[in-house]
């Protein structure tokens, strides 16, 4: 748990597609940063907001508003964001846990207002942990040092998402090859 590099948290427009309400928003934000500034003061903050979905404006008003000083990133690569995190801290479905997960990086959801796990699919597969009481945090990121998350995350890119090698058009053109191949015979 003890690295001292960066947590990320990785937002999705919740409030904008009317699945939450403005406070609930509000909160799970306040509430990760004082609890990641609680727990891991040594690292650095990263708030990814989604690239269209969500006003940069919105969460520098929030930030002000917590007097604290964290860069809010929004156009910027989410590969190379998520590649230099230590965690990801998010609240919602995106596919930025899929890219985490790719990139083996442990995923925290945080779910302080009973979110349905209907709609938390992530939760379900045991792609990401469960985070449900703020003060909570160090327990939820120490789960995913569990062998059995670790199994389940590789188990799941195996499954859902086969390698993550950068040789997928490779075998995509061959697999379209072959199907020509077999079609022509």
């Amino acid at each position: 748990i003890e690295k001292s590099g960066k947590i990320v948290i990785m937002t999705t427009p919740m409030v904008e597609h009317g699945l939450w309400t403005e406070k609930e928003w509000e909160n799970t934000i306040k509430y990760s940063i004082e609890n990641i500034k609680k727990n891991f003061e040594e690292h650095e903050i990263v708030i990814k907001i989604h690239p269209v979905g969500e006003s940069k404006e919105k969460y520098e008003n929030l930030i002000k508003k917590l007097n604290i000083s964290i860069p809010i990133l929004q156009k910027e690569n989410l590969i190379s964001i998520i590649s230099n995190a230590d965690f990801i801290i998010t609240y919602a479905q995106s596919s930025g846990v899929l890219q985490a997960a790719c990139l083996e990086k442990p995923v925290i959801i945080a779910n302080f207002f009973k979110y349905s796990l209907e709609k938390m699919p992530f939760i379900k597969e045991k792609l990401a942990i469960e985070w449900k009481e703020p003060k909570k945090l160090k327990e939820a990121i120490s789960k995913t040092e569990d062998p059995d998350y670790q199994k389940n995350l590789k188990r799941y890119i195996s499954k859902y998402l086969y390698k993550f090698d950068g040789k997928a058009s490779e075998r995509s053109a061959k697999a379209i090859i072959e199907l020509i191949k077999d079609f022509q015979n």
